[in-house]
């Protein structure tokens, strides 16, 4: 079976097994923890042999387990040391691919019922704790905190959706049915009355309109039953016939939900409490439900297409509804048949990474070097620090340190200014995006920044360039995306403009280079604009001639410009699937005439990977 949308994902056993993985590895002696994950899936340990490890010496019961000296333990405790070890520079992503690689947990939630949901939830899990690294730096402390908070505090977080095309029962509520027809339909419970809001004894309610309602001791005598007062009477009255008309559009959509086979369910009584499915319909029925069948009949309209018009008709509908009180239990037979020849692997099994999404800069690095792409996007390494080795400390000045990063701060308001369709700069705004951007920035630094990026701006908003293209209509950071072979496209192109037949892709650029170096520069992003242009050439249908022009702000008016023919696109796709196929099989060969100018060398001559 499915529950379909079903809640309390953070609340499923096998994430709290998880938690508690986590909680130990935080702190070894979380003997809570510990114990939770030895009983768990994880390692299968019964209470009795849990109780033999707490007979062992040490103060923590992690200190027990590792003085225990039964053999049957060996292969835990190498697998917490070893996951305690990995915990020290490790982060939780990678943490939990070892968990699940290394443990039954997946098998065992495989094998249940509802194993498609509990092993979609495991993938799920596993997403949510990729996204959350990505949010900046984060520590095991901030996952498992992440974590307890999911338990203890998030009770509506939906659990993973799986293919809803699979061959299992779906379970879901009325409401969530809303706008879904199936084959065959259970209402199931109908003969249950539904939760009224009324007011009850030694209780308050608060109706907007009437105030604050309760029942009251008559004549102040707190001994005997409390009263309801007219007000308290009015207001049942009134959520009475709210929810019976609820009621009633359940039922509605309910019934409507079923395509071929309706089956409303209750407990056989003799009747049925009147604010319940089965209550209304015995209402409408004259014998109730104690004949073996009823039949309803009438005029159905129909709308029929009459060629060019439609035209109304009816027919007398006539509907044979069985009353079944008994149900008798279906023997499926035993299957004879001998059981297919077991086939054992003993090998790896190899991840299978599909939906990967790809951007113009991934594929641009992965073309400048693989091995600088795996340095970057699968091991996270940081660039190299640069440091002066013959400037004395004494000698160091404000300048050497003005801000971190400070030309990607500046690229980024640049690019923020141009979005909005500034045709000025204006200092004190400009002043106010580098304070957000880096909020320890001293007052020298932000107003020589702010400086820099105001004369940049000057130069691009009086440059002829500037002055063709912000007539055209087009769109800025225009955001796009393209599926193929089983990867996805990504770019934002900042701007767009299509005009006749030609689609020119603009590429701004804030680098700080001489004029003489903008050739040279251009060459360096080449391979991000192919990228956006074999985007577009898809997404409309290769009817158009696609045009890019690489802008420097610095120097706007000596652009660089391309048209791309249908060979180059072609040439850029056969590179795009290259890339892919070779990043998926861990191909990163280094190209070293990159080394120059890669961050991940040394003295810009030798690769920090020795051959």
């Amino acid at each position: 079976y499915l529950v379909m949308g079903g809640r309390n994902f953070y609340q499923r056993q096998s994430i709290y097994d998880i938690y508690n993985y986590f909680s130990f590895l935080l702190d070894n002696n979380n003997d809570g923890a510990l114990a939770g994950i030895l009983r768990s899936p994880f390692f299968n340990l019964s209470d009795s042999k849990l109780y033999e490890i707490s007979q062992s010496a040490g103060f923590s019961f992690y200190q027990k387990l590792l003085a225990a000296e039964d053999e049957t333990l060996k292969t835990v405790k190498e697998k917490l040391t070893e996951m305690t070890a990995m915990a020290r520079f490790k982060d939780a992503p990678e943490l939990l691919r070892k968990m699940l690689n290394d443990s039954d947990l997946t098998a065992y939630l495989s094998s249940k019922r509802n194993g498609a949901q509990e092993t979609a939830n495991l993938r799920k899990l596993v997403k949510v704790t990729i996204n959350f690294y990505t949010q900046g730096f984060r520590a095991l402390y901030d996952y498992v905190y992440f974590l307890k908070t999911g338990i203890e505090q998030i009770e509506d977080e939906s659990q993973a959706l799986i293919a809803d095309d699979s061959n299992t029962v779906k379970i879901m509520t009325i409401h969530q049915a809303k706008g879904l027809e199936f084959p065959v339909i259970f209402l199931y419970k109908s003969g249950e009355s539904a939760q009224k809001s009324i007011v009850r004894k030694k209780s308050l309610f608060v109706n907007k309109q009437l105030g604050i309602l309760t029942k009251v001791p008559l004549n102040e005598n707190y001994y005997e039953d409390y009263i309801s007062p007219p007000v308290v009477n009015l207001n049942n009255f009134i959520a009475l016939k709210k929810n019976n008309a609820e009621l009633k559009r359940l039922l509605y959509v309910g019934i409507t939900r079923a395509m071929d086979y309706l089956y409303i369910t209750a407990a056989k009584k003799d009747s049925y409490p009147a604010d319940s499915f089965m209550g209304l319909l015995s209402r409408a029925l004259p014998a109730g439900f104690t004949q073996s069948s009823f039949s309803i009949s009438g005029e159905l309209k129909y709308l029929k297409n009459d060629g060019e018009k439609f035209s109304l008709s009816e027919q007398e509908i006539r509907l044979d509804i069985p009353v079944i009180t008994e149900v008798k239990e279906i023997i499926i037979p035993k299957n004879d048949t001998a059981p297919l020849p077991l086939k054992i692997l003993t090998g790896e099994i190899q991840d299978s990474v599909k939906d990967e999404i790809i951007s113009a800069t991934r594929y641009a690095v992965f073309n400048h070097c693989p091995l600088k792409y795996k340095f970057t996007y699968i091991d996270g390494l940081l660039p190299l620090v640069k440091v002066p080795r013959n400037k004395p400390e004494s000698e160091e000045t404000e300048d050497d340190f003005i801000i971190a990063g400070a030309a990607s701060i500046k690229g980024r308001i640049i690019h923020k200014l141009l979005q909005e369709g500034k045709d000025q700069a204006d200092s004190k705004i400009i002043k106010n995006l580098i304070r957000k951007e880096e909020p320890e920035i001293s007052e020298n630094a932000a107003e020589k920044l702010s400086c820099e990026i105001v004369n940049d701006l000057y130069i691009f908003f009086s440059s002829r360039i500037y002055n063709e293209i912000k007539n055209l209509e087009g769109q800025n950071e225009y955001e796009i995306y393209f599926s193929e072979n089983g990867y996805i496209l990504y770019g934002i192109i900042d701007k767009l403009i299509i005009k006749d037949n030609i689609i020119t892709i603009i590429d701004y650029k804030t680098d700080d280079i001489p004029e003489e170096k903008i050739s040279e520069r251009a060459e360096e992003y080449l391979n991000q604009l192919k990228f956006y242009s074999y985007i577009i050439w898809n997404t409309f249908n290769f009817s158009y001639r696609i045009l890019f022009k690489i802008i420097f702000i610095k120097h706007p008016d000596k652009y660089f410009e391309k048209e791309e023919s249908q060979a180059d696109l072609t040439a850029t796709g056969a590179g795009i699937r290259e890339m892919v196929e070779k990043t998926r099989n861990n191909i990163f060969n280094p190209d070293r005439r990159y080394c120059r100018k890669c961050i991940y060398s040394e003295d810009h001559i030798n690769c920090i990977k020795r051959d």
